[in-house]
Order: structure tokens, then C-alpha cells, then sequence
């Protein structure tokens, strides 16, 4: 005598699989849809994340060529790249800053004019597009060449000594600096004191400080 119970649960197997085939007739249509958009969206994501890989290496191996040649004394190839018909591909604001500021660097290296790499530098921290790292670091550069009037010069480093900037103990080093043209000896020592006590100046930098402290006694 066959078991009831057995019996039961293959009528409900049978069931369920009627129902489940009943299910993919009707809705299979809608299943095969979601699975293909998947599979595009996937592959279209892979296809994007490997041509900015490769826009990135051609952009990089572009400003690696221009750099060779320009620390050569010939800015052209470097100012190409700066140009409206750039062979940069799809450029953001952040790399075309990154190749200012070699420029405004190299410029200075060879012509030692600070006037034209100054410009280029304020090009750069005013154009609120640019990261505010690279914005501050243009600001830096500009502060170490500036030799104009003491008070703008003043503002600036308690600018870039703010909390929260990425240059401020080079710009209060810089105030160190700035103290000891002014014959303010015992306020640059202060200045030293106060870096050499603070635990996230580098330790490269302390040994600098610690050096023109001897310096001054």
C-alpha cells in the first residue's frame, strides 16, 4: 500500500513545478531582459574603467615626454600640452594644474625670472576648479618666490599657516625665515620652538630647524 504521505508530497512537487513553469512562460521574457541589462551594464562598466586606464597611461606618458625635453631648456613640447589644441586626451583641471606648475617650476629654473612663474602660479590657486592639494601647493610656490611688500607677504603665510592646510609648517617655517631678514632673531627661535614641540612636523624638517637654531646662537 503506497504511503499518503508520499503521495501528497509529489502532487505538491508536481504542483510547484506546474507553477514555476507557468511562471518563466509567462514572466521568462521580463528574467531574460534583467540578465542581458546586467550583462551590458557590466560589460560597459569594464570597457569605461579600461579607457580611462588607458587615457591615463597616454596622458601620463605625454607629460613624461614633455618633461624630459623641457628640463632639456625647450618648454615647447611642455607648453603644447597647455595649449587649446592639446594632445592631452579629455584632460581634467587637475592635470592641466599639475602641468603648470612644472612649467611655472622649470620656467623659473631657466629664465630665473620669478614675475612669469608667479603669474602661472596664481593662474593656479585662483581657478576654484583645480583641487584645493594642488590650489594650496601653487600658493606655497607662489609664497617662496613672492619678494614684494612685507605686509601681503605677511597675510599670505598666515594664510598658508592655517589649521587644516597641507603647507602650513613650510609656511611657518617660512615665517622663521621671514623673521630673521627682519633682524627678529629671538622670534624666530620662538617660531623653531613652537614646530619643533608640534608631533606632525616631519622629522626631516625638525632636523632643518634644529640646524638653524644653532645657526642663530
Amino acid at each position: 500500500m503506497a504511503n499518503p504521505e508520499s503521495f501528497l508530497e509529489e502532487v505538491a512537487e508536481e504542483v510547484r513545478r506546474d507553477r514555476l513553469f507557468k511562471f518563466f512562460k509567462k514572466n521568462g521574457w521580463i528574467i531574460a531582459f534583467v540578465v542581458l541589462a546586467t550583462l551590458c551594464a557590466s560589460i560597459a562598466y569594464e570597457w569605461r574603467e579600461n579607457s580611462e586606464i588607458s587615457r591615463a597611461k597616454t596622458n601620463g606618458d605625454l607629460l613624461t615626454l614633455a618633461l624630459e625635453k623641457s628640463q632639456k631648456g625647450n618648454l615647447e613640447v611642455l607648453l603644447e600640452l597647455l595649449s587649446d589644441n592639446s594632445p592631452y586626451l579629455r584632460p581634467s583641471s587637475d592635470l592641466m594644474a599639475v602641468t603648470k606648475l612644472y612649467y611655472a617650476e622649470l620656467l623659473y629654473n631657466i629664465d630665473n625670472d620669478s614675475s612669469e612663474s608667479m603669474s602661472v602660479l596664481k593662474e593656479i590657486f585662483s581657478n576654484e576648479s583645480i583641487s584645493t592639494t594642488l590650489r594650496q601647493l601653487a600658493k606655497i610656490k607662489y609664497l617662496l618666490l613672492f619678494s614684494g611688500d612685507n605686509k601681503v607677504k605677511q597675510d599670505l603665510i598666515d594664510e598658508l599657516s592655517s589649521p587644516g592646510n597641507h603647507y602650513r609648517f613650510l609656511a611657518q617655517e617660512h615665517k622663521v625665515q621671514t623673521y630673521l631678514a627682519s633682524g627678529m632673531s629671538d622670534e624666530a627661535s620662538r617660531q623653531i620652538d613652537i614646530l619643533l614641540n608640534d608631533l606632525e612636523v616631519s622629522e626631516q624638517q625638525k632636523r632643518r630647524l634644529m640646524d638653524l637654531k644653532l645657526a642663530i646662537r
